[in-house]
Order: structure tokens, then C-alpha cells, then sequence
């Protein structure tokens, strides 16, 4: 630090001391300073305080000398004196004393006057603050203003920033300016003056107006000013704004469809719940809530949803499913309000589960039935083809003849789905010549129930029996009440035709029986035959060769009346050939094809759908024999000689005087197609006659459902008495029962309806049981009846 020194000059003797002799008052000097201290306050930097003076006075009576004045801080303070180098008494100088403070900061100085006074200093302390240079300083209460949730078109509430000049100058050069993205969007309002003061504040208020909703707007709020002494200096506010959308209801469901579990028709599914919320800034008002669509009556609604919903507010809509009809089932439950997107919608989907009744018929048809008897039973299969329990009230029978019809049902009450059950009616005609019809009436709870099940039938004349054999057949010699065939007819419900000749042997029974009556099976329901042969063949077999002319008769018989008209050809029919001289003979109402040349020949058609045998029906005649071959499509099978020599006066002759009937030649293994047989006489006299050929059915198509039953017994035993057949012959009438069961499988092996009826333990001709040692009485024909029955299916 520099000190300021202003030299005194001293004077050469003291001042109050006299310089010359004497006793007198010592002269004395004394300094007084008007001041101890001086405080200069505040003072910005770099400027100049206002000069303060301090009065330096000689208050003795000498004057003194200012050895020295001494400033201890010439940087922040400055000084200028008036003072020389002495003051003579009583006389003043001055000091003056500036602040210019250089930094900002408590600047302090001492100021040390030397005189001569008393020889001590005087100070004087100096005191100063530097402080800034007087600046203007903008200051804002807001950094960044926000607005938010502004309606469009609609201006916000203003905010405020507030301009305060924080500085120790004037704040000069405000001006206010919008700018940035969108300024449009915002505007503002000012109390700032262009200047204002140091510690003053003014305020500026922004509103926000955005133009489109849901939309983010952005702008600046700049203010320009003086501040910090820099010209031009801004300040800058950023401005952000969103918009909101307008007050407005919506309607949101939590679910667009509700898809019930599958019930019953008529059962109802677990409930579903949908909620209708109001997310929206209003009320949701107008609520019209209903079921439509394809299937509204299978669908229910229950809400306590009101007609309006306030903002942020929910209800719950609770749906339920009962179905009407059975099958896949929708609906739409609707929400109209006043929201955008109304109506709103719910998608109701459901399937009802119902029993579904099929009947495997529509109605039963009974065959013509004979009169008191029942039909047998025939079923219906009554099948829940639905997918839900088929629940069974019960069936009756109605319409206009229910008394004549019965029904059994094996169906539980409850029918599961997929399962059937079977309902059988029968059918017993009590009024010959009615037609009858019912109905079977199942109540239940399916569609369309009752079920219906129409009946019907017709009576139908007895069927025909047809019996066949000797004076045993014809009921010789008891009533023709008590006969085996009168009592089958009665026991089967049949229409009995005995054709039975007394005396009867094998070969009467074509010539005799059968044809006479004309019996050649055509229209089902096809009769039933027995053939029984008596003893008179008894006597006969082993004699002569008796056996084969007794096969040929047999065989022809069972042939002919086993196989039915539509398997047969006869003479008579298309496409029979001849060549060489021939005619057509009727005798007993056949026609035969006889020729009585050499060489001479008849061919007839036939075709074989599989590999079978071919029948050939030949006519024998004693008085006229003679011998043929026979082929198929051209290749010779075998011969056929048509006379017998016994040892008796008679061939075919019976004791009954036939001396004509039918052979029987049959040729097997014959292959599958169509075929030709032709018969060629080979002897130069007699006659060939030819009836009829055929095939059995299991060679030929078109099988009938059914063919005539044929039933063969044995011959029956007879009492071993003198004289008769079985005590002349015993090993005969044991033998003969095979006979019967070999031709019997023949046929049978043919596939035709031909059964053995062995009756030889159910009548023994035990005495109780004939009326001589040949016929039964009336107990045994109701055991040969018997015997028949028991092979009747």
C-alpha cells in the first residue's frame, strides 16, 4: 500500500515555548480530527462514493506540524487534503475521502495523521461495502407452463408467470412475443411495463385453446429485455398443451358373445354375466337394453342397469338360456344408448339337446292272418336319435280295431341317447273277411310325440293241407274226425285235403292223388304235404326188384309236390323242341310229350344260375314200355327203361289196378348256365313220355322266400299177427324206414323243404292203439299226428 506523506518543515523552537528568556506559559500545539471513523455503506463495484471530508484543527496555542499523511488502501479508497505541512493555532485544513470499491466484498482502511502535537498519530478508520454494478436481472416464477385435458375450441383457465427485475437497475426494453410450434393454439395477457423498476415484479397470464381433440400442442412465451445490462437479452417460457376429448358417454361390454353349455329343450343353462361399464366423462343415458335375433324365446335377460350410467360407472346384464326347439340357437342382445357405436351388441349362442324318436318302420303290416290265430310277432326298433334322454309317459293301442292287435314294449322310461328299445305288436283276427287297423301310440318327449305306429292285417283262409298215402291217410276204418291228417289241420289252424286212397302202393299216388287233383304248388303260402306209404309196399319190397319202380314213384312224388310250378318246365312250355313224330298226351290232367319212334327225341330248355342237379319227370306205362336216353347239351348222362317184370302178372299195377304213374330220373352236377336236355327214344316199339324237367331252387335264381314243406313218415307198424305183411316180411317193414330217410335227404341235400317223420315211437300197433292188425284207431292216429307234428316247425 502507498502511503500519501506530506512533509512538515519544523520550526527551529517548540511553539509554546518562547524563545527567549522569562518565566512564562509553554506554548502548545494539539491536532483535532473531526472524525474518528467514516462509513461510506454500499457502493457498487467501479463506482465512486460521495466524498466525505474530515476537518483536521489546531485547537492549541502553538501551531504544530503535519510530519505526515498516511492512506493505508489506495486502491478501493482515494484521498485529496488541504492541509500543508503545519497549522498555525486555531487554523483547519481538510482531508476528503472517496469509496471506489474494485471488488465486491467489506473493504476496510485506516488513514494515520503524524504531527507534532503530542507525538502520537491520529487514524481515522474507513469503512465500505463493494457491492455489484447497478444491473437490471429478469427473474420468472415459472420455468415451463402446462396445460392438459383442454377441450377443443374451448380456452383454459389462465396461468401465471410472474417477471420480477431481482437486479439493482432498471429493467428496461420488455416486450412480450408467442412463438414456437403451434402459437395459435396459445395467447397471453401482460401487466409489465416496458421498464421496470429494480425489485419489482409484474405478471404475464398464457390460456391454452387447443383446435382439434386428443392432439399435443407446443410453443414459446419469450420475453425480451435489458436484463443483466445485455441488450436484447430474452428470457424464454416453453408451453405445452394437450387436448381433451369432449364430454362424452361410452358404452363398453366386456364381451361381444356369451356361449351357453348345450340343455335340454325346456331345462336352462347355467346363467352368463356381461358387464356394461361408462368409461366416458358423461352420462351414458337413453339404455335401452332387449333380446332379438333368430331364437329370442330361448334367451333371457335380467339388468338393473336403468336407463342411464353415470360416468365411471358399471351394471351387469345377466343372460339365460332355456331352449324352446332343439339344434344350434343364437340370438343378439342389443344395448342402445346415447354413446358412439350404439347400439352395442352381445352375441347369444346356445344348443339345445332334444330326444329325437326314429322307428325303424312307420307302421307293421301283418300277413294274412288265419282266423283266431295269432300272427307272430313282429318289432319295431324305436331308436332316441336326439342328444338328450328320451322320457316314456307309456304306448297304447287305438283306432278302429284295437281289440284285435297287441303290443309288448321293452322301453324303460327313460330312453338314453343313442339307445334303442323294440316295440312288438301281434295280431289275432276274430271276424272272418274283416280288414283290420290300429295304431300303437307312444307318448314321450320328443317332437312330434305321440310316435304313431300304424297296424293292419287281414284274415286269411285256413292254409292247405294236403295228405297223401294209403286207406291209414284216408282213415280206414275209424270216422274221418278222428284221422292223423284231420287232427293236424285242427291243432295247425289248416284247411285239410285228404287225397288218400284205400290200398294205396307208391306209384298210386301220382297217378291217382296228385295230378287228378291237380297239385302242383304256384302261390305261397305254399300248402304242407305228408306222404305216409302203407304196407302194401311192404309186401313188395326185395321182390323182384320191386325197389327201384318204389323209389321212382316216391321220388317222383316228393319232387313234384316239393318243388314249386316256377322251377319246373313243362311239356307244354316255350322253347320245349321235338323232332320225329310226337304228340301231347293228357292223362289225369298232365300233358306229356310222347313219341313212339326210334330215334325220335324232346329237348327242353333250362338254365342254372350255380351247379345243381336237373329233375326229369317221365310217364310210365305197363301195357306200352320202352327206353330212352337222356343228355345235356349233348352229351348222353344216362338211360331210362320204363318196363319192369315182377313175378306177378303186373308191373307198375297196383293191388288197386294202376298200371301207369311217374318216374324220376335225376341227373347231378350239372354246371351253372344255360342248358339244353334232351330225351331220345332208343327202343324200336313202346312209347317215351315226357311231363316235365326242373331244377331245385339252389340252382336257379331267384329263390323264393319260401318253398312247400313236404313231410315223409314210414310206413307205420302193423300187429304181428298170421297172414300179415310185417309177420310175413318182418326184415321189409324194418327196411323200409331207411328207404324213406335216403330219398327224403336226396331232396333235402337239394336245398328243398323235405323232412323225415319218423313214427315209429310215438305208435307202436299196440292192441290199445289199432282197430285191427292194420289201421289205428283213434288213439293211434292221434299218436301218428304226433309223430307229424313234432318235425313241423
Amino acid at each position: 500500500m502507498a502511503l500519501f506523506l506530506l512533509p512538515l518543515l519544523l520550526a527551529g523552537c517548540g511553539l509554546l515555548a518562547g524563545c527567549g528568556s522569562g518565566i512564562h506559559l509553554s506554548p502548545a500545539a494539539e491536532l483535532t480530527v473531526s472524525a474518528s471513523s467514516l462509513d461510506f455503506g454500499s457502493v457498487a463495484v467501479g463506482q465512486a462514493s460521495a466524498p466525505q471530508p474530515v476537518t483536521l484543527s489546531d485547537t492549541g496555542n502553538a501551531a504544530l506540524s503535519l510530519t505526515g499523511i498516511y492512506l493505508g488502501d489506495t486502491s478501493d479508497y482515494s484521498m485529496t487534503s488541504t492541509c500543508g505541512s503545519s497549522l498555525v493555532p486555531l487554523a483547519t485544513c481538510a482531508l476528503t475521502l472517496t469509496f471506489k470499491p474494485q471488488t465486491t466484498a467489506s473493504l476496510s482502511s485506516t488513514i494515520v495523521i503524524a504531527d507534532t502535537a503530542d507525538g502520537l498519530p491520529q487514524t481515522l478508520t474507513l469503512n465500505g461495502v463493494g457491492t455489484a454494478a447497478p444491473a437490471p436481472a429478469a427473474t420468472l416464477s415459472a420455468a415451463a407452463i402446462a396445460f392438459a385435458g383442454t377441450l377443443p375450441g374451448v380456452a383454459s383457465p389462465a396461468q401465471s408467470v410472474t417477471l420480477t427485475n431481482t437486479g439493482n437497475a432498471a429493467l428496461s426494453g420488455i416486450s412480450i412475443a408467442l412463438g414456437g410450434f403451434n402459437p395459435a393454439q396459445f395467447a397471453e395477457t401482460s401487466t409489465c411495463p416496458p421498464t421496470l423498476a429494480a425489485e419489482i415484479s409484474c405478471s404475464i397470464s398464457v390460456t391454452f385453446t387447443p383446435a382439434a381433440a386428443a392432439t399435443a400442442y407446443a410453443a414459446t412465451l419469450t420475453i425480451r429485455d435489458n436484463s443483466g445490462d445485455v441488450a436484447a437479452a430474452s428470457q424464454v417460457v416453453p408451453l405445452t398443451g394437450s387436448s381433451g376429448t369432449p364430454p362424452a358417454p361410452q358404452a363398453l361390454l366386456t364381451s361381444s358373445s356369451l356361449n351357453f353349455q348345450a340343455a335340454s329343450v325346456g331345462s336352462s343353462a347355467p346363467t352368463q354375466t356381461v358387464t356394461l361399464s361408462n368409461p366416458g366423462n358423461a352420462s351414458l343415458s337413453g339404455l335401452a337394453i332387449s333380446i332379438g335375433g333368430l331364437d329370442p324365446s330361448s334367451f333371457s335377460l335380467a339388468t338393473a342397469c336403468g336407463t342411464a350410467l353415470p360416468a365411471g360407472a358399471s351394471c351387469s346384464l345377466s343372460a339365460g338360456f332355456t331352449p324352446a326347439t332343439a339344434g344350434s340357437l343364437s340370438a343378439v342382445l342389443t344395448v342402445a344408448d346415447d354413446a358412439t357405436g350404439s347400439p352395442q351388441t352381445v352375441a347369444l349362442l346356445g344348443v339345445g339337446n332334444a330326444p329325437s324318436v326314429v322307428l325303424s318302420a312307420s307302421s307293421i303290416a301283418f300277413p294274412a292272418t288265419v282266423l283266431g290265430t295269432t300272427a307272430p310277432a313282429i318289432a319295431v326298433t324305436l331308436t332316441n336319435a336326439g342328444d338328450a334322454p328320451l322320457l316314456i309317459a307309456g304306448d297304447q293301442i287305438a283306432g278302429a280295431d284295437p281289440a284285435a292287435f297287441a303290443e309288448t314294449a321293452a322301453c324303460p322310461a327313460t330312453l338314453a341317447a343313442g339307445a334303442s328299445c323294440s316295440i312288438s305288436a301281434t295280431f289275432t283276427p276274430s271276424t272272418a273277411g274283416a280288414a283290420y287297423t290300429a295304431t300303437i301310440a307312444v307318448l314321450d318327449n320328443a317332437p312330434g310325440s305321440p310316435q304313431i305306429v300304424g297296424l293292419s292285417g287281414t284274415v286269411l283262409g285256413l292254409p292247405p293241407y294236403h295228405a297223401y298215402g294209403d286207406s291209414i291217410t284216408a282213415g280206414y276204418p275209424v270216422a274221418p274226425a278222428f284221422t292223423y291228417p284231420t287232427l293236424i289241420g285242427q291243432d295247425r289252424r289248416l284247411a285239410v285235403s285228404n287225397y288218400a286212397l284205400g290200398g294205396d302202393m307208391a306209384c298210386d299216388l301220382p297217378t291217382r292223388q296228385i295230378f287228378p287233383a291237380l297239385d302242383d304248388p304256384a302261390v305261397a303260402p305254399f300248402p304242407l304235404y305228408t306222404l305216409m306209404i302203407g304196407t302194401n309196399d311192404v309186401d313188395l319190397r326185395g321182390v323182384n326188384g320191386y325197389m327201384p319202380l318204389f323209389n321212382y314213384c316216391e321220388q317222383a312224388s316228393i319232387a313234384w309236390l316239393a318243388l314249386p310250378a316256377s322251377f319246373k318246365v313243362l311239356a307244354t312250355a316255350p322253347g320245349v323242341v321235338t323232332s320225329g313224330p310226337g304228340s301231347l298226351e293228357t292223362v289225369n290232367n298232365w300233358n306229356a310229350w310222347e313219341t313212339a319212334t326210334l330215334n325220335s327225341s324232346v329237348t327242353f330248355p333250362i338254365a342254372l344260375a350255380g351247379p345243381g342237379a336237373i329233375y326229369i319227370w317221365p310217364r310210365m306205362v305197363d301195357a306200352d314200355p320202352g327206353t330212352f336216353t337222356y343228355a345235356v347239351d349233348g352229351v348222353v348222362a344216362g338211360t331210362f327203361n320204363t318196363t319192369y317184370n315182377l313175378a306177378f302178372d303186373w308191373c307198375i299195377c297196383t293191388q288197386n289196378g294202376t298200371t301207369n304213374s311217374l318216374g324220376f330220373i335225376r341227373i347231378p352236377a350239372v354246371p351253372a348256365g344255360p342248358h339244353t336236355v334232351t330225351m331220345t327214344q332208343t327202343s324200336a316199339t313202346g312209347t317215351m313220355r315226357i311231363v316235365a324237367i326242373g331244377a331245385p331252387p339252389a340252382a336257379l335264381p331267384a329263390v323264393q322266400p319260401s318253398l312247400p314243406m313236404v313231410l315223409v313218415g314210414d310206413p307205420p307198424l302193423q300187429q304181428l299177427v298170421p297172414n300179415d305183411s310185417c309177420f310175413i316180411y318182418p326184415a321189409n317193414c324194418a327196411a323200409y324206414p331207411p328207404d324213406v330217410q335216403a330219398n327224403v335227404a336226396l331232396f333235402a341235400g337239394d336245398g328243398l323243404d323235405v323232412i323225415y317223420a319218423e313214427n315209429h315211437t310215438y305208435m307202436f300197433a299196440t292192441p290199445a292203439e289199432m282197430s285191427d292188425a292194420l289201421h289205428p284207431n283213434a288213439l293211434g292216429y292221434s299218436e301218428l299226428r304226433y309223430a307229424f307234428e313234432a318235425v313241423i316247425p
